[in-house]
């Protein structure tokens, strides 16, 4: 299962704070369904060949597809590059993991909880 890395924070980003006061707490869970969407279905968070409404749709938001979008523009939370839009900071957060680099994380990890145990124990 897709795992999405969201940092605690984020709830309190002024970005996010933004969001919700233009488009309400429906807005900021849009931006969060988008972001589960292109985990599963955008690895790359680009959504080449998505249009407003295809965005909106992704996000599940009821409201007005072409606000939706413009506002998640506005606020850089997507970036549009000539009609191609990618959600902003993906490739540094949320870029799928290859098999061997998710086995060496996992093992850094593991070393750390160790070492943080032995350490308590001496």
């Amino acid at each position: 299962m897709p795992e999405l890395m969201l940092c605690t924070s984020s709830r309190i980003h002024p970005k996010i704070r933004r969001l919700k006061n233009k488009l309400g707490a429906e807005g900021v869970l849009a931006l969060y369904n988008l972001w589960c969407f292109c985990k599963e279905y955008r690895k790359d968070g680009h959504l080449t060949g998505m249009e407003d409404h295809d965005i909106s749709e992704a996000a599940d938001y009821d409201g007005d597809n072409e606000t939706f979008v413009k506002v998640l523009v506005n606020l850089k939370l997507l970036d549009a590059d000539g009609g191609v839009f990618t959600v902003h900071g993906w490739n540094k957060y949320n870029l799928s993991k290859t098999t061997d680099q998710k086995k060496t994380a996992r093992a850094s990890d593991s070393s750390v909880i160790s070492e943080s145990i032995v350490s308590v124990v001496e």
